[in-house]
């Protein structure tokens, strides 16, 4: 392909490729909102698994400190508690939305019936 082509195809995808960063980070940005929003103390002492930061000293301020300025977060990324609050929010967010449980039949492997018809080795 001539350099017009290559550049044709870039003008192409780049914009392409700028709205689908664009969407993700939209969802990103819902994402840390959701978990963010509201009373965050008294939503992580009604989480089985957030209650006990609570007591901690540093939980409180930086679970606030991310809900003033969500780009906190990238701060915070690496503290478990953090990342625990975040997925304890989104599961009791979109609680009953997503089916955990999987049909028996999926669980079974598949029949092969091949196998039955298989040549039996010669002793």
């Amino acid at each position: 392909p001539g350099n017009q082509q290559l550049q044709k195809s870039l003008d192409e995808v780049v914009p392409l490729a700028k709205q689908q960063a664009k969407q993700s980070q939209g969802f990103l940005q819902q994402l840390v909102g959701d978990a963010f929003n509201g009373d965050v103390e008294q939503r992580a002492r009604s989480m089985p698994g957030c209650a006990s930061f609570v007591n901690e000293s540093d939980f409180i301020p930086k679970l606030k400190e991310i809900q003033k300025d969500p780009s906190k977060l990238q701060a915070y990324i690496k503290d478990q508690r953090i990342m625990q609050f975040m997925a304890a929010s989104f599961q009791d967010k979109h609680k009953g939305e997503f089916n955990d449980t999987v049909p028996e039949d999926d669980l079974q492997p598949p029949h092969d019936t091949k196998s039955n018809d298989a040549p039996k080795p010669k002793t």
